[in-house]
């Protein structure tokens, strides 16, 4: 099975961000077993280093960026898949390119916490917990959470001034 993933189910997984970790790293450990064939557009490799580095050393997006590579697939986007994502029904246009790059790899899913924006795209849209709950009547992942110590952990740096500024 082919599955393209959204960048928030990367970002559950390498922030930790609960309570979202479990299911979204979960659904990443399946791409690192090589499970299921993940794929990650193209553009959301650049827009997750964007927001990686607000607040982490170079060197940890480095090792994230590595951990990436080794275990998706980057889906290419091309010119064709760019006029086709603008003919798409989304509001979103950075989903609708999700949603053209995932059909050009013809990918079966699109794994994302984002339903609402992927409505009405034509690769099916299903979140970590449901693609859980669909193949394991128990709802687990039917292995291990491997990827917890896999992937290099990350937490996004409080700025202090933000938060004086608020108060």
């Amino acid at each position: 099975m082919q599955v393209m993933f959204d960048l928030n189910v990367l970002l559950d997984t390498i922030q930790r961000r609960e309570p979202f970790v479990n299911d979204s790293a979960a659904m990443c450990d399946l791409s690192v077993q090589h499970r299921v064939t993940g794929f990650i557009s193209v553009h959301c490799i650049t827009t997750l280093l964007y927001v990686l580095q607000r607040g982490a050393l170079k060197p940890r997006c480095r090792q994230i960026l590595d951990w990436i590579l080794q275990n998706f697939k980057i889906a290419p986007c091309s010119t064709a898949d760019i006029f086709h994502a603008t003919e798409l029904p989304f509001d979103d246009f950075e989903d609708a390119v999700v949603c053209a790059a995932a059909e050009s790899s013809q990918c079966d899913l699109i794994v994302t916490r984002d339903l609402a924006d992927f409505s009405k795209s034509p690769v099916r849209a299903i979140s970590p917990r449901a693609f859980f709950d669909e193949r394991y009547s128990d709802g687990t992942s039917g292995g291990t959470l491997s990827v917890h110590e896999s992937v290099p952990e990350y937490r996004v740096k409080k700025n202090p001034a933000v938060r004086k500024r608020r108060k």
